[in-house]
């Protein structure tokens, strides 16, 4: 929610993110028209189904 925000801030449309928490993490981010672009690794840490 906030890419949008600081992308007219800033004038720019990449961003490089940090998530702080004991586990951490490193994003790209990347504003594409009304879409944005998430890239990083990730851990797995649940695996399930749903049925409907």
């Amino acid at each position: 929610m906030l890419a949008p925000i600081w992308a007219r801030k800033l004038n720019k449309i990449d961003f490089n993110a940090r998530q702080i928490s004991p586990r951490g993490g490193n994003l790209k981010l990347s504003l594409e028209g009304d879409r944005l672009n998430i890239t990083g690794e990730a851990v797995l840490y649940m695996k399930g189904e749903i049925y409907v």
